[in-house]
């Protein structure tokens, strides 16, 4: 179906054909009035309608393995506004998340989304928790599941349908991605009136002539602080006095939601799952600094996957592992010594003013040299004793100084 004009949801016009068999023919496609689209990935030029007419775009993001990334989610969001659908963002595998800080740290991560009022549920097709909730919402809608590989979308279906209406797969162990056992998008019809598409899993989703002017629309709580730059065409990038790059530094607006932005702004139409679960950045990607608010490109050496900056060498946490960007309280990072490893390599610690996690990140290429040799010296300038001690104790008392041995003099030669 995906690979013709008619898309999954399509409402059509048949002419019957007049045999046996009872077939028909396509005639002719109503007018969608909702969609949700993808460049096709066999033909970029060309634009795919993954579905059509659906009420709610349930987008679909495991809470673990693999972990919560947010990139994606964005992009959804973007598709699902342009297409004229209402999101739904639904976090599988609630059941994994058993620490309350783990939690914690979750919800900072949804508080824009939540801000947005984008209705987000936290489901489990183990322990069935949040299923009912979920029916409520879908309740009489015509619905899509769409997401990465291995979130759960079709185990949620089975659990929601009270059958096994499609095969499930395990996530790999080797690198926490999801296998695709789904291989063509198909409407099921469940209790309650609910119509619900399910689609093959992706690990790469982009946009179909998505132009940067347009780019703001969808990030509206950008658009809010706006009037606030110095310049009215502010694009929030690289200009002076931008009112937005000071909100996300300061912490008013979300980090992560702004590397979206300026992703698509510099063109980055398409981002793949593979890319987010490594924590690498596609060229000419980056970050703001949460401490100075620089600009962080992460396409100099060594700096693919590094988050701190290379100007003041704050940091933020935002990893258990290093460049896993998978979680961590999302609190700035100072950093606070230099450690050398084995083979002379250097690496900056990094302390968290939020948790008082310490971590260790690799010194890049482009680190302002001047800082890096300050933190070294540091404790240098701060011993933890008085510099009197030094030469107190390199002076010993006279009585305590061992015994020095005798030469015997020599006679003088006579005249």
């Amino acid at each position: 179906m995906q690979q013709s004009s008619v898309a999954v949801g399509d409402e059509v016009f048949l002419d019957r054909i007049p045999d046996a068999t009872g077939t028909a023919r396509v005639t002719g496609i109503r007018s969608r009035k909702t969609w949700l689209s993808r460049p096709d990935p066999q033909q970029p030029n060309r634009e795919r309608v993954i579905a059509a007419n659906v009420d709610i775009v349930v987008i679909v993001a495991s809470l673990a393995m693999p972990a919560f990334r947010p990139r994606l989610i964005d992009r959804y969001l973007v598709a699902t506004g342009r297409g004229g659908a209402k999101p739904l963002i639904c976090l599988t595998k609630a059941d994994l998340l058993t620490r309350q800080e783990e939690r914690n740290a979750l919800e900072r991560r949804l508080a824009p989304y939540r801000a947005l009022g984008i209705t987000i549920l936290m489901v489990s097709s183990t322990t069935r928790e949040g299923l009912e909730h979920l029916r409520q919402h879908l309740c009489g809608k015509t619905c899509v599941m769409t997401g990465h590989s291995g979130v759960g979308k079709t185990s949620l279906l089975n659990a929601l349908s009270d059958t096994t209406a499609e095969k499930t797969g395990q996530v790999r162990t080797t690198d926490g991605r999801g296998r695709h056992t789904t291989s063509s998008s198909h409407l099921h019809e469940l209790d309650n009136g609910i119509r619900l598409i399910d689609t093959p899993g992706i690990r790469e989703f982009g946009f179909w002539r998505l132009p940067p002017e347009e780019v703001r629309k969808w990030f509206p709580e950008l658009e809010e602080r706006a009037s606030g730059c110095r310049f009215h065409d502010c694009s929030h990038r690289d200009e002076p006095d931008c009112a937005i790059r000071d909100a996300v530094r300061q912490g008013f607006l979300a980090r992560e939601r702004y590397i979206s932005y300026r992703r698509l702004m510099d063109g980055q139409t398409n981002e793949s799952s593979k890319d987010e679960m490594n924590g690498e950045m596609p060229q000419g990607a980056g970050f703001p600094c949460c401490r100075c608010g620089h600009w962080v490109p992460c396409d100099a050496p060594g700096t693919t996957q590094r988050n701190h900056c290379p100007s003041c060498l704050w940091s933020q946490h935002l990893d258990d592992l290093p460049g896993d960007r998978a979680s961590g309280c999302n609190g700035a990072m100072e950093p606070v010594a230099v450690w050398v490893r084995k083979g002379g390599e250097w690496a900056i610690i990094h302390r968290c003013s939020a948790c008082g996690t310490f971590h260790a990140n690799r010194v890049a290429g482009d680190d302002n040299s001047l800082k890096l040799m300050s933190l070294a010296v540091r404790p240098l300038s701060q011993p933890p004793f008085p510099l009197e001690h030094l030469a107190g104790e390199n002076r010993q008392p006279a009585d305590t100084l061992p015994p020095q041995p005798t030469v015997p003099r020599q006679p003088r030669d006579a005249p």
